[in-house]
Parts: structure tokens; sequence; C-alpha cells
């Protein structure tokens, strides 16, 4: 099927679920690039839950137009990668084992940012439609410690502390949605 070829993490949350950090791209003997390593897993406290909602817009790349836009891509700046890098280690993973949701979620957002930047000549901006964009600020104004796009989008997402929160999280996008694309 040619899956896990970009990301690992795809594989490794099928296999395991948790939080998952690979290790990059790497090729074999032969110059094929392999399945990224999963050199990170954790499991996400349980009261850590995360609100998804899609707009009724184009879906994002996928299939051949997602490898040929990879293709296409100039490598991300060395300090931009270096920057992600220092966010995940430096504040992500330690807020993560140490059940810490707000520097978490200021993270994921941060590095989502970021990863928008390298993306942003492909799908048009930080994120693949203004509807995204505009859910993920929607998400984050309503109290979601962190929010971002999900791959190509436009699916987004938000990091929520308990299901009282979620309902009411969800309900908030759900109104946001209706009122705004009806």
């Amino acid at each position: 099927m040619g899956r896990g070829r970009r990301s690992g993490i795809g594989i490794g949350a099928f296999q395991h679920g948790g939080f998952i950090v690979d290790g990059g791209s790497i090729e074999d003997s032969h110059g094929e690039e392999t399945v990224p390593p999963v050199i990170f897993r954790h499991p996400f406290p349980a009261d850590w839950l995360f609100v998804v909602a899609t707009p009724q817009v184009e879906a994002g790349l996928s299939d051949e137009a997602e490898l040929t836009a990879f293709h296409e891509l100039p490598s991300p700046p060395p300090e931009v990668v270096d920057r992600i890098c220092r966010i995940l280690v430096m504040k992500m993973l330690p807020s993560l084992i140490e059940r810490k949701i707000k520097p978490f979620g200021e993270a994921m957002t941060r590095i989502e940012q970021l990863v928008g930047d390298i993306f942003s000549d492909v799908q048009g901006g930080h994120y693949a439609s203004i509807a995204s964009e505009r859910l993920v600020a929607y998400m984050l104004e309503q109290g979601a410690y962190g929010a971002g796009q999900s791959s190509w989008g436009p699916t987004v997402y938000g990091l929520v502390r308990g299901e009282e929160q979620a309902q009411s999280l969800a309900e908030a996008v759900r109104s946001f949605v209706e009122g705004k694309w009806k």
C-alpha cells in the first residue's frame, strides 16, 4: 500500500497508540526510503482529549498529489528544523511526561505553526483552507490548550482536559461552524 513512507507516526499510532515521535526518513542500503523508526512513544494522560472538526471544504492533498507536493517542497531550513526539535525535546516531551497540559499545548501549537510555514507554498498558507485556519484560532480562543491541522487538512483538532471541556468546545465549534458556513 505504500503507507508510512513519509512518516512512521501513523504506523506507530495504529500499532500502539499514544504520542509518537519518529526518527525521520532514512535510506536502506539500496537508497530506498524506509519506514521512519519510532523513537519515542508515550501514552496521553486519560483526561487529555482532542476535539476534532472537519470543515466542509475541499480535502487536503492525498495519494499522488501528496507525493508530488512532498517531492516539490524544498528541504526546510536547518534553523526551523532545529527550532522544532528544541521545542519537542525541551518543552513538549517533558510536559507530556509530567502531565502538564498547558505547556504541551503551547508547544504543539508552535510546532504546528512552524510546520505550516514549511508547507505554506504548497497548501496556500499555514493551513489547507481559511476555514481550517479560523477553526484553529477559534478553538484556541475557546480555551483549547493547543490546536492544529491534521496532515494536509482540512481536519483540525484542539487539545482539552476532561469530558466537560471537550463537550463544551465541541458544542462551541459546532455553533461556530453553523453560524459561519451555512
